[in-house]
């Protein structure tokens, strides 16, 4: 399974697992509402830092990570994933709470 190689967290991390919008309603700063409120709900329950996880090449989500707070700590990438998903990876992304 390729799943297993591309999986990263560390322990005692806020992880914040999807965020996304509907095309229609895309451009209108929905996901940088819904990365606060996440990120928050994370430092009212104490955690330290948070991570998130973008698919190599998603320049758009990698862009909205960037301007709430998130810096690239890792990437890694499965040739097979590639094939599969039609990207080569994922790059992890973490800030401080």
């Amino acid at each position: 399974s390729v799943a297993p190689r591309l999986v990263m967290v560390d322990p005692g991390v806020w992880i914040v697992e999807n965020v996304a919008t509907e095309p229609a309603f895309r451009r209108r700063g929905l996901v940088a509402k819904l990365l606060d409120d996440a990120l928050e709900r994370g430092r009212r329950a104490g955690w330290k830092s948070a991570q998130i996880s973008v698919l190599i090449g998603n320049v758009a989500a990698r862009t909205a990570y960037e301007k709430a707070g998130f810096a690239s700590v890792e990437e890694r990438c499965d040739d097979e994933f590639e094939s599969i998903v039609g990207a080569p990876g994922f790059e992890r992304m973490t800030q401080s709470l």
